[in-house]
């Protein structure tokens, strides 16, 4: 007899089929071994049955699947219900739920698939009993796996030496696991890559059939197929057959629809019965129409009118007429004729949508107390190593745009660009665009990378904010608190319950919806509390270096024209020195990393456009422009003319800030040529992408960017 190959994913054992027609006789699905070594039907309206119980407002169609993912984890009896849910939250969801587990453990939906396996597992560990004679099989795992399919497959494989346990991969050809390889780069540049050697591969390869094992989100696949329908090469979306969806349901309705058999009446009236008679999960078509017709729901002449183009067997592999096939994401042996590549964007990471009523938090719970259910950080590690899988086994064939923190272990290779399009139009990338003003902000993101100030100004995709909600909201309400205090003409003597109250009735302004939720308020208060002490101290410290002082000015907003540009700004706060010369502050929440090198550098602007711009509004010269971190509570950065501040002053600066007249006046005229440049630029529509590994990494406009081609 030969050894028969048992997949517990029914997609899988679709495309192995698919991929092998002459191994389709001896592939089965998990369900089918189990009923063959254990008969037993369960051929039961199990929704129908599930309607029936009335007692809560949860739809079967959500607590069926969600019980039936819980017997998975070979959950038995009453015992173990009650155990379970003592330690989920005591919500009103988890209470129905568990009146729904107690009802499906009382009646005929308790002889489930789950208890068929589990009387197999039991009979099998028994020493009494007389075990069954098992055919020899091949189980294929997948990851991850059920706890049911675990436990059945170990039992199984310690008592009979003709039943093994294989990897996918194993059905295929051998294959070194050497380093896994992977090509890397920005979405666009990984699929020309793709792009590129696959239509290689076809021109050298006519008769060889191309797999691209695909995940990737919707725009990716568009991209995808654009870029090699110019190649010439047409994709075939190949889906694997679907046993647990009601495909043919819906190729029913649209016969119907689109049918000359039927009057418009009969139409109306047959479209109403159909959708009010759905399949079940899992139910075949011969099921379904069994169902209907002893229900005298409709006729079986009807239904295989109905049925028209529902029931086409699916072609295999050879009868498709394009040679690039374009498959879901999983793992998939390498058979004679055909070759696989793989793609995978970032929406690998996103976790799938189900009818599951457990959150993530709470499959977690269930995890740790022992209830092995399939968690998104499960399936996360599972297509994470199929991936690297597949990387080992299609050398150079795997391409990615992932963050590299998912890919520790991998050989990583950079994306190359398509030869022809490397070297655009002289203009292709120009994008003549008016700009009234600029800002610190915008001349820094044109330095950083061009396109992606092209993007942001465009409003081409929505920019992620660089802190949490919650950040935001504090920085806002921590530079209001500071703005209030240090208002002129008067300025109150700061102390920690008067920096307290302020910022509280601050945030009850701007969030008045904490009013009402107390607990937050409270998070807010706590992390303004590790900042009070900050402000005491830099304030103290101001006094101590630049002596008495008072402030002209908070929320200065300026306008100034430099080398011909229009420049905007706001600053948080001037101050006067005793030597009649200004102070001017930044406040920072978050990060300071400035040092006059980026000035030099002619990539970091706001310190040298708010010294201009105090100077030019206010007419006096600045003695220093310097950053208030607030993170870690000291003032030690920023810029400051040697001859105007004292030599304590000086000390308490970072080295290399505090700068003569000539050598702060040659870095002033640096970083007036340096803005004029890139406004001259943005002002030309000079957009070009300026890619480098960090940049590249985390910007949000990877989709929109043509790093890998050359231009935005």
């Amino acid at each position: 007899m030969p050894i028969q190959t048992c997949f517990e994913s029914p997609s899988e054992l679709a495309l192995f089929e698919r991929l092998n027609p002459s191994a389709s006789a001896t592939s089965l699905s998990f369900e089918s071994w189990v009923n063959q070594a254990r008969p037993n039907s369960l051929n039961i309206d199990r929704l129908a049955i599930a309607r029936s119980f009335t007692k809560t407002q949860l739809p079967p169609e959500q607590w069926l699947p969600t019980i039936e993912l819980l017997r998975r984890s070979l959950v038995l009896n009453r015992e173990q219900v009650t155990y379970c849910f003592s330690q989920l939250p005591n919500t009103q969801k988890n209470r129905a739920l568990r009146e729904c587990f107690l009802f499906y453990l009382t009646g005929s939906l308790s002889e489930d698939f789950m208890s068929q396996v589990w009387s197999l597992i039991e009979t099998l560990k028994s020493d009494k009993s007389e075990k069954p004679q098992l055919s020899p099989v091949d189980f294929i795992t997948c990851e991850p796996s059920s706890y049911l399919f675990q436990e059945l497959t170990r039992t199984v494989v310690s008592q009979f030496p003709n039943i093994r346990l294989r990897s996918f991969f194993e059905l295929g050809r051998a294959f070194s696991r050497s380093q896994p390889q992977v090509t890397l780069g920005t979405r666009v540049a990984t699929l020309e890559s793709l792009c590129t050697q696959v239509a290689d591969f076809a021109r050298k390869s006519p008769d060889e059939k191309i797999l691209i094992s695909f995940s990737g989100s919707a725009q990716s696949k568009v991209f995808l197929r654009s870029r090699l329908a110019s190649r010439g090469l047409l994709v075939t979306d190949w889906l694997p057959r679907a046993p647990l969806t009601s495909s043919y349901w819906s190729n029913m309705l649209r016969e119907l629809r689109s049918s000359s058999s039927f009057d418009s009446a009969e139409k109306t009236h047959l479209n109403s019965v159909l959708l009010a008679n759905p399949p079940f999960e899992g139910e075949s078509y011969d099921e379904y129409q069994k169902r209907l017709t002893s229900q005298n729901i409709l006729s079986s002449e009807t239904l295989e009118a109905l049925a028209g183009q529902a029931l086409e067997r699916v072609p295999t592999l050879t009868q498709s007429s394009n040679q690039v096939l374009l498959t879901p994401f999983c793992a998939l042996p390498q058979f004679e004729n055909t070759t696989e590549f793989c793609f995978a964007d970032e929406s690998l990471l996103e976790p799938p949508t189900n009818d599951n009523l457990f959150s993530e938090s709470e499959l977690e719970t269930l995890f740790f107390a022992g209830f092995q259910l399939p968690r998104w950080s499960e399936t996360l590690r599972g297509r994470l190593n199929i991936l690297k899988e597949k990387a080992s086994f299609l050398n150079e064939r795997v391409f990615s745009s992932l963050p590299l923190e998912h890919l520790e272990g991998f050989k990583i290779i950079p994306s190359k660009p398509t030869p022809h399009s490397v070297t655009p139009s002289a203009h292709s990338y120009q994008a003549p665009l008016p700009v009234p003003t600029l800002s610190a902000t915008q001349l820094e993101t044109y330095s950083e990378c061009p396109s992606k100030y092209l993007y942001r100004r465009l409003k081409l995709h929505q920019v992620p904010m660089p802190m949490s909600e919650f950040a935001l909201h504090l920085g806002q309400s921590v530079h209001l608190t500071l703005e209030t205090l240090f208002a002129p003409p008067t300025q109150s003597t700061v102390s920690e319950e008067l920096l307290r109250t302020t910022f509280m009735e601050i945030l009850n302004k701007t969030l008045p919806q904490l009013l009402t939720q107390k607990n937050l308020s409270l998070f807010f208060l706590k992390a303004f509390d590790k900042i009070i002490p900050r402000i005491l101290e830099m304030e103290t410290s101001l006094n101590t270096v630049f002596g008495s002082r008072s402030t002209l000015a908070v929320e200065k907003e300026f306008r100034i024209a430099v080398e011909g540009i229009p420049l905007v700004g706001k600053i948080d706060r001037i101050d006067l020195l005793s030597n009649r010369s200004l102070l001017v502050l930044d406040y920072k929440t978050g990060n300071v990393d400035f040092t006059p090198d980026h000035l030099a550098k002619g990539y970091n602007f706001q310190a040298l456009l708010y010294w201009l711009g105090a100077e030019e509004t206010l007419g006096i010269s600045p003695a220093a422009m310097l950053f208030y971190d607030l993170k870690k509570g000291e003032i030690k950065r920023g810029l400051a003319r040697e001859e105007m501040i004292s030599s304590e002053a000086k000390k308490s600066l970072t080295r290399g800030h505090t700068m003569s007249s000539e050598k702060l006046d040659s870095l002033i005229q640096s970083g007036k040529e340096a803005m004029q440049t890139h406004a001259t630029n943005i002002r030309a529509g000079n957009f070009a992408p300026k890619p480098s590994s960090e940049a590249c990494r985390f910007c949000e406009s990877i989709g929109f960017c043509r790093e890998g081609v050359g231009y935005a």
